[in-house]
């Protein structure tokens, strides 16, 4: 398993060796060292698996859990947990076919900014909702709503706090590139030309994304690479 400070990494490498060399002098020899802001964007590509994700949840959620039967595939999704208030029993029934459920906020806001007190309500939220409408009394994995403030202290400890890993990803559906209304071919066309083993692959309960699921699939299949969950990938 991999974790990436994208931010860190970037300041960090612009900083000359000699900068670097001024400042460690500088620093107070019992200084700690901050925290690095840690979430999974990808495995690493041996492990010949990759993760298709699904954040929210509002539509189409039946007709995607229908296709992963049909294909007989599990995913790990990402609703909100105001949808699994307004119907618990298709997300029982999500769990009780494999697939994986993780945390995306109640009311998904932006959390880029936010206080932890705001941050950690939301995820209270979620859980209270994941116990009493789904029996959950533990989820493992967080997804913030937009990967607004992911590297955030506040949103870092609240999920530490809760005992959830901060999940992102490296590959999303970029098929308005090739269509300015894409259909499921052109979603499928785009996962066909840049997805790679050891992915973490944003989508949405999007209509197109959906339909394209059967293709992707079937492409990976094809390339060796196996599709499942978060845990799947990282052998939680």
């Amino acid at each position: 398993m991999t974790t990436l400070s994208r931010r860190t990494f970037l300041k960090f490498s612009a900083v000359s060796f000699a900068g670097l060399a001024a400042a460690a002098f500088a620093r107070p020899a019992f200084a700690a060292e901050p925290a690095k802001p840690q979430a999974l964007f990808s495995v690493n590509p041996s492990s010949r698996r990759l993760a298709l994700t699904f954040d929210d949840g509002y539509l189409n959620v039946a007709r995607l859990l229908e296709v992963c039967k049909e294909v007989e595939v599990r995913l790990t999704l990402f609703p909100i947990g105001k949808v699994i208030t307004a119907n618990p029993d298709l997300w029982k029934r999500a769990l009780d076919e494999g697939h994986e459920i993780g945390c995306h906020t109640y009311s998904h806001p932006a959390l880029g900014g936010k206080s932890y007190d705001f941050v950690a309500g939301e995820l209270s939220q979620f859980m209270d909702v994941a116990r009493q409408r789904l029996g959950i009394e533990r989820v493992r994995y967080f997804r913030p709503p937009y990967g607004s403030g992911w590297s955030d202290e506040a949103v870092q400890r609240a999920a530490r706090d809760f005992g959830m890993a901060i999940i992102m990803w490296d590959r999303t559906n970029d098929s308005k590139k090739l269509a300015a209304r894409p259909t499921w071919r052109d979603v499928a066309t785009d996962f066909k030309k840049n997805a790679r083993a050891g992915d973490i692959v944003l989508y949405h309960f999007q209509y197109n994304e959906v339909a394209a699921l059967k293709s992707i699939v079937a492409h990976c299949r094809a390339q060796g690479w196996g599709v499942g969950t978060i845990s799947d990938l990282t052998g939680a």
